[in-house]
């Protein structure tokens, strides 16, 4: 069974076929294991124009940046928390210190409490296993309200 909780608040890139809805989203991907990364990918491409992938939060967070410094960032992060090299609990704290605000969705199979997602700036979370359908509607009211909680 799935919980989930809100709080108000060199990659590959695939691109879509994107619906009219979801023509100028831009989406992250941030998943070490290579069939979940798969799995998310599929999930968030009917909603974006482009999806990238990062396998570790130190990616995730280089993409990010750069993606802010190039004038296009991106509409929503989906963040694996455990990860090697950089946990996603770093990443979205080294993001949001950075002072962007785009919306992380923290990607669990751990026992963390929530607010552990939430104190490092994640917006929602989402536990593993992921249902699909649940995920993907959170997500497209997510950007039909252009990221804003």
């Amino acid at each position: 069974m799935i919980q989930r909780h809100f709080r108000p608040t060199a990659p590959s890139t695939v691109s879509v076929r994107p619906s009219q809805a979801a023509s100028r989203h831009s989406v992250l991907v941030v998943e070490d294991t290579r069939a979940i990364a798969y799995l998310l990918t599929q999930y968030v491409k009917p909603l974006a124009k482009t999806v990238d992938q990062a396998s570790d939060g130190h990616m995730a967070v280089a993409m990010v940046l750069q993606a802010d410094r190039d004038g296009s960032p991106y509409d929503l992060v989906l963040m694996d928390i455990q990860m090697p090299i950089m946990s996603g609990l770093e990443a979205t704290a080294l993001i949001r210190k950075r002072g962007l605000k785009t919306p992380i969705i923290a990607i669990t199979a751990c026992d963390l409490e929530p607010d552990q997602c939430f104190q490092a700036g994640c917006n929602a979370v989402f536990s593993k296993p992921i249902d699909r359908r649940q995920l993907v509607d959170f997500l497209e009211r997510l950007l039909a309200d252009h990221g804003n909680f």
